[in-house]
């Protein structure tokens, strides 16, 4: 069995919501438009330079510390997690991001700052390359095997969809 896990992040609210859009849109970012994605802003460079910007102090000190030690706990480890990236997504109409998995760690987080449409959350396989239902919205963070396979799906609506996603591993 794979282990699948809903975070949500306490004192999720408008204002919060609000202030992590703010520190997104004032952080640099780019595009990307090739045959795996097309995402209209993210500070995600294909050289996987990721540099720090405004939103990362907020999202560490507000979320992740809380997430890290919640998750700790869950799976009865010492409270040491490596997080060695952080970066944002912004989806616009017609904007995707095909199948993929994320080398190099044990998990692949993806926190949902603005979930519009149920239809906009993250398409998973399992390993029989069945899709798993998973029920996930606005203010949770979604943890998965980062061996498995996973997309976002085109958003043909016209509201944004906005996730923080990082990896991380047990050390």
């Amino acid at each position: 069995m794979i282990d699948y896990n809903i975070y949500s992040v306490p004192n999720y609210d408008r204002i919060m919501k609000n202030t992590i859009i703010t520190l997104l849109k004032q952080s640099s970012k780019n595009s990307i438009d090739d045959e795996h994605q097309k995402i209209s802003w993210t500070d995600w460079h294909p050289s996987c330079k990721i540099e720090e910007q405004p939103y990362h102090k907020y999202v560490r000190s507000q979320i992740i510390n809380d997430f890290v030690k919640y998750f700790c706990k869950k799976f009865n480890r010492p409270n040491k997690i490596s997080i060695p990236n952080l970066w944002f997504q912004i989806y616009k109409t017609n904007d995707y991001h095909k199948y993929h998995i994320h080398s190099y760690s044990h998990f692949t987080n993806v926190f949902y700052v603005s979930l519009p449409r149920k239809e906009l959350k993250t398409d998973i396989l399992d390993l029989e390359g069945n899709k798993v239902n998973l029920n996930v919205k606005e203010g949770e963070i979604l943890t998965i095997p980062a061996y498995l396979l996973h997309r976002s799906p085109v958003n043909k609506f016209n509201e944004e969809k906005i996730i923080i996603s990082f990896n991380s591993s047990f050390l």
